[in-house]
């Protein structure tokens, strides 16, 4: 996972520790990855002349086993903040197939 700047006190770089994680409804073990960078932030999606800073955040990945997992608050609120990184407009088709797929196959 990554950790906001402000976080990285109580998580350091290469930390392991356990933590409940809330869409999946039991603890996961995780370990810091990373840390993102001082004030980095992006566009806030519901107010569009703000920014949300990451200085907090904790940043968790997702896979197709987390999504199968993952309660249905998780799968109506969470991906309305879904962020893809390193993709270009010609990937996003490949990744709406993908989300759609764990959804429905997740679907309780």
């Amino acid at each position: 996972m990554l950790v906001g700047k402000k976080l990285v006190g109580g998580y350091p770089l290469g930390a392991r520790f356990r933590m409940y994680d809330p869409a999946l409804l039991r603890e996961a073990g995780v370990t810091v990855a990373g840390v993102i960078a001082k004030n980095s932030a992006r566009s806030n999606f519901y107010a569009l002349d703000s920014k949300q800073y990451c200085n907090c955040s904790v940043v968790v990945p997702f896979t197709r086993a987390f999504i199968k997992q993952a309660n249905a608050g998780f799968n109506v609120n969470a991906l309305m903040d879904l962020v893809l990184a390193d993709t270009n407009r010609a990937d996003v088709p490949a990744y709406s197939l993908f989300l759609s797929s764990c959804c429905q196959s997740g679907a309780r």
